[in-house]
């Protein structure tokens, strides 16, 4: 089955990406194939493959979403 329209990624090659344990992010299953994300339609169906498929590295470790990062506060003088 085609999940991406845009890249023509199929869903056992994101099912095999996601499996690789070598990306977090749905951003990073397309750049793995090879892609980028062009209209967003297929996003809820990758993030779904990624959270289902992906090995759990790091418990309670949010799949597929990306995370904030905050710098630290400046010291004061």
């Amino acid at each position: 089955m085609i999940v991406c329209v845009c890249n023509r990624l199929t869903e056992a090659a994101c099912r095999d990406t996601a499996a690789s344990g070598r990306c977090r992010t749905v951003g990073c299953m397309y750049r793995l194939n090879g892609h980028r994300i062009r209209c967003g339609k297929c996003l809820p169906l990758m993030t779904e493959l990624l959270a289902a498929h992906a090995p759990e590295a790091t418990p309670g470790a949010p799949v597929g979403a990306e995370r904030a990062i905050v710098a630290p506060a400046a010291p004061d003088r």
